[in-house]
């Protein structure tokens, strides 16, 4: 796991905090990326709501990256924190799928054994982009704006 952030260097607001994680797409990582992610805004002032949401969305790109990334390579994690918002990103090196309507998918039937990820983290977040990853993959996107204090 690798992480850019030192905690030394003090919060200016007017700045911009990057923290990268690269884990393996194994299981027992996403527990990780979710602490690292919950410590990283708790630093940063970010509200336990707000973190709590971001980290459900975090933990299910996490986990559908895992699931469907098939398991290539490094999932890169980015967390940005600004004035404006917090932006998460999550990418894996599998071999993408049809991004066309997944900004718009919606909840599966009760019964069904999958297809919450993407309509999960939407609802946490504010904005949610998929995308195809620059350098192959899928690439997940999503954030939330910060309130005015």
């Amino acid at each position: 796991m690798e992480e850019f952030f030192d905690p030394s260097l003090g919060h200016d607001p007017e700045r911009s905090y990057r923290l990268v994680l690269r884990v393996p797409p194994e299981p027992e990582y996403a527990r990780t990326v979710r602490s690292a992610m919950a410590s990283f805004c708790a630093y940063h002032g970010i509200p336990p709501s707000e973190m709590e949401n971001l980290t459900f969305a975090l933990g299910e790109a996490v986990a559908n990256a895992i699931e469907h990334g098939g398991r290539v390579g490094e999932i890169e994690v980015t967390c940005e924190i600004d004035a404006l918002r917090i932006v998460a990103r999550v990418i894996d090196r599998g071999s993408g799928f049809d991004y066309s309507d997944a900004e718009r998918a919606m909840l599966p039937s009760a019964l069904a054994e999958g297809g919450r990820g993407l309509p999960i983290i939407r609802c946490c977040s504010h904005f949610f982009e998929v995308s195809a990853a620059p350098e192959g993959g899928t690439a997940v996107t999503f954030g939330r704006y910060r309130k005015s204090t």
